[in-house]
Formats: structure tokens, C-alpha cells, sequence
């Protein structure tokens, strides 16, 4: 009887509060990504709680992994992205005789940006379910259109499989148009001509090879980086010589070439 309340006992504290990572479900919408909402969670649990009167706080990253179990990348990555949303600053001062990064959150403009965006999600319930309620009764020939150019547009006497350049495929977000654009422009630069047009189903592979970078060999999946942190991983790329290669952009969004670049660059 004694060993299994010895048992429950182990049990109990390593199920207690200091144990528990909570993050709201809301924050996880708000900032985009798990990680980064797990940070702001915690940063606004320190937030008031250090000795420093201008709100500023400071770990290691040893210590953020400790505490919440994030790697040095993801603090880093999802710092950069709450400063980006302007509800954090950050600096290097030294702690304990060594630079450490300080964090300062700012409640103002959380609470400002996080009820701008409540606003905008309510909008877009409310949208979808007026969207709901228009009668589906659409001829055939129309929904076909629409599905027709959902995913590329398709220019005159072109067939559906016909190749084509980067700005004539939808991608599915502005900032990976906006990295292809800049692989478009470095390509031209060091080659000297223009990147080969792609059929659909090739920018296809560009679009979905720029949602995630995948090391095999630990078998680890990492969140698509910031716009600028691909820009300077296709510096990278094309600084790198290959054998038997054109460059072309489907070389550079393989998973081997992506996970070395990353590493060389921003890891």
C-alpha cells in the first residue's frame, strides 16, 4: 500500500501546475504557429513578475528550453515574429556576466493588436455564414470556372498543361510569391538569362515545397521560415556550387538542398 502511494505521489508532482505549458487556442490563431503562441503565453506570464521596473525579462535559451521546451531556433524564430506583430521588444544586455537576450512585452499594443484581430475573425464568421446562406443552385459551366481558376490562370490558346512563368500560377499566400520573385530575380542575376517557365503542376511542387523544411536523417519537420530568412538562404544557394546543376528553382526547394541552406544560414 505504501509503494502505490508512493506511485500516485510521483504521479501527482510530476502532474501539477508547474508542470503544465497552458496556452490559450486563441493565441494560437493569433500568432499563426503553436510555438510562438506558447511564447507569448509564457512572456505574458512573466511579464509582471521580474524586478525590472521598465518590464524587461531575461533566459537563456538553455532556460526557455527548460521551461517550455522550445529549441534555441523556435524561441529565436518566434521572437522575431512578435516583434514583427509590434507587441515585443527585445535586446542584448548582459546577465549573470554573459549577453543574454532581454524581452519586453507590451501590453498596450497586445491588447490593442489582439482585439483588432478578434474584430477581424468575427467579421469573417459573420461573412462565411451570410456565404452560407446563398443558394448553392449555380449552373455547372459556372462552378466549373471557378475551379478552373482557383489554381492557375490560363492564358489564351495555352493548354492546361502548357509551362508557365512564376507570376501567371495563384499561390497560395502573398509571402511565398514574394519568395519565388526573388528567386526569379537571383536567378537572372547569376545566370545572365531568365528562369525556364514551369508547367502548373511544377510550381505546384515550388508552392508546396515552401510550406516546410524536412530533415530526414533526424526525422524533424521545421515551420516554413520568414520571407527574409529564405531570401538569405537562396543568397546561399546560389553562392553554393553543385555539380550538374541548372539552378533551377525545383533543384533549390528539395527537402537535402532546403535543410542544408537553413542550417548555413539562419540555424
Amino acid at each position: 500500500m505504501s509503494k502505490q502511494k508512493e506511485v500516485f505521489g510521483i504521479i501527482k508532482s510530476l502532474t501539477g501546475q508547474a508542470n503544465i505549458l497552458t496556452v490559450p487556442r486563441v493565441f494560437v490563431d493569433y500568432t499563426g504557429n503553436l510555438e510562438c503562441a506558447l511564447l507569448l503565453s509564457q512572456l505574458l506570464y512573466w511579464c509582471d513578475k521580474g524586478n525590472n521596473k521598465e518590464g524587461w525579462i531575461y533566459k537563456t535559451y538553455k532556460e526557455w528550453n527548460e521551461e517550455i521546451c522550445l529549441t534555441e531556433y523556435a524561441v529565436r524564430k518566434s521572437a522575431r515574429k512578435l516583434v514583427k506583430m509590434g507587441i515585443l521588444e527585445t535586446k542584448v544586455k548582459k546577465a549573470n556576466g554573459n549577453p543574454t537576450v532581454h524581452y519586453k512585452l507590451l501590453p498596450d499594443k497586445l491588447e490593442t493588436s489582439f482585439l483588432r484581430f478578434q474584430r477581424n475573425e468575427t467579421e469573417k464568421t459573420k461573412e462565411r455564414n451570410c456565404e452560407n446562406k446563398v443558394s448553392l443552385t449555380e449552373t455547372t459551366t459556372e462552378t466549373t470556372s471557378k475551379t478552373t481558376l482557383k489554381d492557375i490562370r490560363v492564358l489564351p490558346g495555352a493548354t492546361r498543361n502548357s509551362p508557365i512563368s512564376y507570376d501567371e500560377y495563384n499561390f497560395t499566400s502573398a509571402d511565398k510569391k514574394e519568395i519565388v520573385a526573388y528567386y526569379i530575380k537571383t536567378y537572372s542575376n547569376y545566370m545572365n538569362k531568365q528562369h525556364p517557365k514551369l508547367k502548373p503542376s511544377q510550381w505546384k511542387r515550388v508552392d508546396s515545397g515552401l510550406e516546410s523544411i524536412y530533415n530526414k536523417e533526424i526525422d524533424v519537420s521545421f515551420d516554413s521560415p520568414e520571407v527574409d530568412e529564405w531570401k538569405q538562404m537562396i543568397d546561399k544557394h546560389f553562392e553554393t556550387e553543385y555539380e550538374n546543376c541548372d539552378y533551377n528553382i525545383l533543384h533549390f526547394i528539395t527537402d537535402g538542398v532546403k535543410i542544408k541552406r537553413m542550417y548555413e544560414t539562419i540555424y
